[in-house]
């Protein structure tokens, strides 16, 4: 079973009723909480038990107001918290704030404080106070780090470049890479503004990974298309197991004599719009003589030595 935690609440007389109200909230939820009107009784020592009271606490709770430092005796208490916080090392201490703009003494306002603006309503504080003394304040949840964190990062680009990159590939792959992507299409698919995205485009033309199409009145930039060295660096890149889709698609074309993209696709189980891709670099490089990324009539001299050392790992 759990133990209950103490915790000492130091506070001023002025702000008796928020600690007290405090006081009866962590109770209810399994605190412990040391309060001068419940521990001290008529012909007690006051010195005696505030002492014992900080003696076998686990959490020292100081309220910050305005009030704190025009009290000498809570002034004393927190004083007493701090030095056992620093020197003896024995709990934990918890700032509350209730008035903005009070400075935290400087040894302790490294700590994480809890602001509280309605002392009548403050559940979302009070859960949060009881995580800290319980030692279960939870993370948030841990996301995967955003997609252009992941991404292998384009030569001379940025990762902005990269991620615009990767999301015009990703569209060309569902709509066919033979797709113009127009501007109205580029600039609702990136997740940037169009200045980012013209600036980005202008860089992954200039490295030869995407090129013009043509002109569009009133528009930012023009049409573009993927060139043969970029789908090749998407593909490699940016699509599972790339480079085994490139030797597959060569084997069924150098190797089994298979002629037609959608037959390449089906026997390999690759999607077309990829067939027909890597077709269409082929026939860029002059690899194959080939009709619409369609059906190949023939291997080029260049193509066959091509194709058998990128099978052959040479």
């Amino acid at each position: 079973m759990m133990k209950n935690p103490k915790v000492f609440i130091c506070h001023s007389s002025e702000d008796k009723y928020f600690a007290k109200n405090l006081v009866k909230k962590l109770r209810f939820n399994g605190i412990d909480a040391w309060y001068d009107e419940y521990e001290i009784q008529l012909g007690d020592s006051i010195i005696d038990k505030i002492n014992n009271g900080l003696k076998n606490t686990d959490n020292g709770i100081i309220i910050f107001s305005s009030n704190l430092f025009k009290s000498k005796f809570a002034l004393n208490e927190m004083n007493s918290i701090i030095y056992n916080y620093i020197y003896d090392n024995k709990y934990s201490i918890i700032p509350i704030i209730l008035d903005e703009n009070i400075e935290i003494p400087k040894l302790i306002n490294h700590i994480s404080n809890v602001k509280i603006k309605d002392t009548d309503n403050y559940n979302r504080e009070l859960n949060e106070i009881c995580e800290m003394i319980f030692g279960k304040k939870e993370l948030p949840n841990l996301n995967e780090p955003p997609t252009h964190y992941n991404l292998k990062q384009i030569p001379n680009c940025t990762k902005q470049d990269t991620e615009i990159f990767k999301t015009l590939g990703d569209y060309c792959l569902e709509n066919g890479f033979e797709e113009e992507l127009y501007p109205s299409t580029i600039l609702s698919i990136c997740d940037y503004d169009e200045e980012e995205i013209e600036e980005s485009l202008i860089i992954l033309e200039e490295n030869t990974y995407i090129k013009n199409e043509g002109g569009h009145s009133g528009m930012a930039f023009l049409s573009k298309s993927f060139t043969s060295k970029g789908f090749n660096h998407y593909l490699i890149n940016f699509t599972e197991n790339g480079e085994q889709t490139l030797k597959n698609v060569v084997n069924s074309i150098y190797n089994e004599k298979e002629t037609e993209a959608k037959m390449i696709s089906v026997k390999n189980n690759i999607d077309l719009n990829i067939v027909k891709g890597i077709l269409e670099m082929f026939k860029e490089n002059k690899y194959i003589d080939c009709e619409l990324n369609q059906n190949i009539n023939f291997i080029t001299p260049q193509g066959k030595i091509y194709f058998y050392n990128l099978l052959n790992n040479r």
